[in-house]
């Protein structure tokens, strides 16, 4: 057989034969026959070769010129079909110019890696290979444009068999982020400061897109009221005392 029986394929395997007498009549089918039941019912064979696309055992039956009858059965175990898994819990997120995908990958044991692919719109799609190792991908330079984007993760298998595939859409719309909270140089109280305030003030980035920003004290065990800060949109800045 081609491949051989250790090489595990997704396609089909080619059996073939040879003959010390010349050949009147060969044929082939599938499971365990008789000479006489192969020759009289079983695919004629053109040629020495005959391919089957599935694992079984196989009987070859042969006829010389002479009338000699012969049969031999071979086994074929290394055609593997199935697919792997589907990945779950496919999520992308836009943030910062960027969309962060992530997923959880499928158990099986042959599984060897995956494609990931996405696309803008109804634009052209961009693949990239993956190694069975990764969980997640970050698309960069990304514009806050509104656009929709489509992501599909595939898991394959060792021999090249591809799950289905999982997908999930993001739109690229900029969201406000915090990048830095700093106090007023005030980092401690004693006990005799009559003047209890610090002034927070927070940076980021969109914060036109904010409709409120909250500021929170805790000492660790108790959360206090929290603050409405004064937003500084064009700056991109907030504070609160």
């Amino acid at each position: 057989q081609s491949p051989e029986s250790t090489v595990w394929t997704n396609g089909n395997v080619t059996i073939s034969f040879t003959s010390s007498t010349s050949v009147k009549t060969a044929k082939w089918k599938k499971g365990v026959h008789s000479a006489k039941d192969v020759l009289a019912s079983g695919t004629a064979i053109t040629g020495n070769s005959f391919e089957v696309n599935e694992n079984a055992k196989y009987s070859v039956g042969v006829q010389d010129n002479e009338g000699r009858r012969e049969v031999e059965i071979i086994e074929i175990t290394n055609i593997d079909k199935k697919p792997p898994s589907k990945v779950k819990s496919l999520s992308a997120v836009y943030t910062s110019g960027k969309i962060i995908v992530t997923w959880t990958n499928p158990t099986d044991s042959d599984f060897a890696g995956l494609t990931l692919s996405w696309k803008k719109g109804t634009g052209s799609e961009t693949p990239v290979e993956l190694t069975k190792d990764k969980t997640s991908y970050e698309i960069s330079d990304i514009a806050p444009d509104d656009s929709t984007y489509t992501i599909a993760v595939t898991a394959k298998d060792d021999v090249g068999n591809t799950g289905s595939t999982a997908e999930t859409t993001v739109k690229a719309t900029a969201t406000a982020e915090i990048t830095k909270v700093e106090l007023n140089g005030r980092t401690h109280f004693d006990t005799v400061q009559t003047d209890r305030n610090i002034t927070v003030t927070v940076s980021g980035n969109n914060f036109d897109k904010l409709t409120s920003l909250l500021v929170q004290v805790t000492d660790g065990s108790t959360n206090y009221p929290a603050v409405t800060a004064t937003i500084d949109a064009p700056n991109n800045k907030a504070t609160a005392t």
